[in-house]
């Protein structure tokens, strides 16, 4: 049973309840009951003292014997009046007079503060003495025995009082506990099923209304997660959804061309454009095979740091030429501005910088209009290499500029067909 969180929780609280308030609980009887036995010798204290006073008269002469029939009308009057025992000694620790003569323990006619022992019938008593003064002397001892039936039913009385305040405060303590603990448990229970949903498949689990302190940031962390998981299975998704249209396209148009070659009689220029054709379409699936496999590998983490010692300026000329023919083809005028130094060399992997340069060249190229000008801007400082490029086209949205790092991301639905690649080229 105290395998779950709740479970062990509520024994600690319960224990931490039970136990504090228990020995709280004893402390604080013992305490009242001490207190009780204190003030009743104290009372004794006074009435031995008063009772001494009444005595001074019938001891204070030397050579006349005590009264003592007065002695024990005054002594039974007391012990009438408080349910006790009253006794008189003389100098000589000699009765003189008692209320009950069975109940009277002579060896405590002189003690200075209250003890409690048996009397001679066996009951707990608390005896309590006085001397008797006249004048600087001592006359006698006043001892009063009070049965310790009567402090001891008071103090039971507080320890009743006690106990029930106990119990209350204990059964208060628990419902406290077990409301603290539903405040506690109840958004990791909802963090637990979101969790189970959201591990079924229910993307779109979250928890509702997270609180402001350290269970609720665990609320808010996990909403972030289980957005951030959202978006990248729907990532996911369209990318495989995307590679596999793009990959399809260029393997349909080499089946239907194979198929072609392979059944129906072709004259040799048809061939010739067939197979042309073809090789066209298996250059495009190996850039874009080798496209997703360098997306791989970013993705994994296992893109090569480069280390070669590479010229911006002699790449951007090379990648320039490979793209001659879709320029002329365009009328595009390039316009292209290099430092004055010779060279503007990084370090880095030669063939990442060539893929950076030809997919926004290229990119740049094909949104050109016919007769457009392109700007290309190399500067360098102590921060290493900038290449600017600008261009003339059509541009893109403002609400198109977050995306266009995503992969198969194109702006123009409706005429990204028309413009030829898939959507790599930014996010690579």
């Amino acid at each position: 049973m105290l395998q779950s969180f709740r479970a062990r929780l509520l024994a600690t609280y319960v224990g931490l309840i039970l136990v504090g308030f228990g020995l709280l609980s004893l402390w604080a009887a013992r305490q009242i009951t001490q207190g009780i036995y204190d003030n009743y010798g104290n009372t004794l204290q006074v009435l031995t003292l008063q009772l001494g006073d009444q005595l001074r008269e019938q001891l204070e002469e030397e050579d006349t014997p005590p009264n003592v029939s007065q002695i024990e009308g005054i002594i039974a009057s007391a012990a009438s009046t408080l349910n006790a025992q009253v006794a008189v000694f003389d100098t000589h620790d000699s009765l003189i007079a008692a209320s009950d003569q069975d109940l009277v323990t002579l060896q405590l006619a002189s003690i200075p503060t209250f003890v409690i022992q048996p009397n001679t019938a066996g009951v707990s008593t608390m005896y309590r003495a006085s001397a008797i003064l006249y004048e600087g002397s001592t006359l006698g001892t006043v001892q009063i025995g009070l049965p310790m039936s009567i402090p001891q039913a008071e103090a039971r009385g507080n320890w009743l009082g006690l106990a029930a305040g106990y119990v209350f405060f204990s059964l208060l303590g628990l419902l406290i506990s077990l409301w603290l603990i539903n405040k506690l448990t109840q958004p990791l229970n909802e963090l637990k099923a979101a969790s189970s949903a959201l591990a079924a498949g229910d993307l779109k689990q979250r928890i509702a209304d997270p609180q402001d302190d350290e269970i609720g940031a665990v609320g808010h962390s996990f909403n972030h997660m289980a957005t951030q998981v959202e978006a990248m299975v729907a990532e996911q998704r369209a990318f495989a959804s995307n590679a596999s249209h793009e990959l399809r396209t260029p393997l349909t148009g080499i089946r239907i061309r194979t198929e072609a070659l392979l059944h129906d009689p072709l004259d040799t220029d048809t061939q010739q454009t067939y197979i042309q054709e073809l090789d066209q379409e298996a250059q495009r699936l190996s850039g874009l095979v080798d496209d997703l496999i360098l997306l791989s590998r970013v993705d994994s983490n296992r893109l090569e740091v480069g280390q070669e010692q590479v010229d911006v300026v002699r790449v951007l000329n090379a990648v320039l030429r490979t793209l001659a023919d879709q320029i002329e083809a365009k009328q595009l005028q390039v316009r292209f501005t290099t430092p004055d130094s010779a060279f503007c060399v990084v370090q880095a992997n030669l063939n990442h910088v060539r893929t950076v340069l030809r997919n926004v060249l290229s990119n740049a190229v094909k949104y050109t209009p016919v007769n457009g000008a392109l700007t290309l801007t190399v500067t360098t400082d102590a921060a290493g290499v900038q290449i600017q490029v600008v261009d003339n086209g059509v541009g893109i949205a403002p609400e198109d500029l977050p995306n266009i790092g995503k992969r198969f991301f194109r702006t123009d639905k409706a005429h990204s067909r028309q413009t030829p690649g898939v959507g790599l080229g930014l996010s690579l």
